[in-house]
């Protein structure tokens, strides 16, 4: 199970308990829920036990939301390269900023928005492929 360091609790410390938090990875959270939530009532008994798996579930859905935002700030660095290639960096940034506004002005969700760029990634690649393939064949 996961474990934090030690802490004096000053202002100061809280920002490193903070920190220690977020560098705990998804896979080690839910390894920490899954033992709590099998072990709860049989090996750990009381009300700390609950407090700390309510803990570990913000902390899921914490996770889950940094997560999320990484991989739509990585699309959006895949895609500002993709299209880098063909019209140059600042046009670039302003195609992927109009597409990512356009993509939350829909209002469904960090997820759709991360949906659609893995969309127009792959337009973008397999369109960057052929036009390679037909180049190819024609010289």
């Amino acid at each position: 199970m996961i474990t934090i360091k030690q802490h004096n609790t000053t202002a100061i410390a809280g920002l490193g308990i903070l920190r220690d938090l977020e560098s705990f990875s998804l896979q080690d959270i839910n390894e920490a829920i899954e033992e709590l939530e099998t072990k709860i009532g049989k090996s750990y008994f009381g009300d700390g036990w609950s407090e700390k798996l309510q803990v570990l579930y913000l902390l899921k859905k914490f996770s889950s939301k940094k997560y999320l935002n990484d991989e739509v700030r990585d699309l959006k660095e895949a895609l500002v390269n993709k299209y880098t290639e063909m019209h140059g960096q600042s046009e670039a940034w302003v195609i992927v900023f109009n597409m990512v506004v356009d993509l939350q002005n829909q209002r469904k969700g960090r997820e759709f928005v991360r949906d659609g760029l893995i969309i127009e990634l792959k337009k973008l690649t397999s369109s960057t492929k052929l036009t390679k393939e037909i180049g190819e064949v024609s010289a």
